[in-house]
């Protein structure tokens, strides 16, 4: 059994060298969001798969293992991208129960809010969006989007559906 504290400590070491980064809670209340969960992305799929221990097995498409490394590629991508653009943002996720969350807020200056639903999907649709459509109604104006690898453009209600390289270009821009 490992110390919870060290292994926070661990991954402050991770996040220290570049490894990794946290994407905490979202919360109006910066107070709230210190007591709330977070998540850690490592830099690269790669490295998650090598701990995982999976690094030797083929990735298959379709699987929650794919789903997982393609929405960690997303993130990291946008967190990237945005750092080296040194535009001021902030990145979030909010989660409310199992069903309903939302993978990625971007909060960039001047109040623009993109609400992100990632799918690793060829094919998107309506069932899609319903964590957007039910949790964005405590936004005020957000940019609903649903990044996934469907090469169509969907507006799906007040959803814009976007294959992914389109979808961060708009987010990072």
């Amino acid at each position: 059994d490992s110390d919870p504290k060290t292994v926070s400590r661990y991954f402050e070491i991770l996040e220290d060298t570049l490894l990794g980064f946290y994407l905490p809670s979202y919360e109006r209340s910066i107070r709230k969001q210190q007591k709330k969960s977070k998540r850690f992305y490592f830099f690269d799929t790669g490295v998650a798969r090598v701990l995982s221990g999976r690094v030797d097995l083929p990735l298959q498409r379709k699987t929650f293992e794919y789903g997982q490394l393609f929405e960690n590629f997303i993130v990291n991508e946008i967190y990237r991208l945005l750092s080296y653009s040194e535009k001021q943002f902030k990145l979030s996720f909010l989660r409310v129960s199992e069903t309903q969350e939302i993978d990625l807020i971007v909060e960039k200056a001047g109040g623009e809010i993109f609400l992100c639903e990632i799918k690793s999907t060829d094919k998107v649709d309506e069932r899609h969006t319903q964590s957007l459509k039910t949790l964005s109604k405590d936004f005020s104006k957000p940019k609903l989007r649903l990044i996934s690898n469907d090469q169509v453009k969907k507006q799906i209600g007040d959803v814009l559906a976007l294959h992914w390289e389109e979808a961060i270009e708009e987010i990072c821009t």
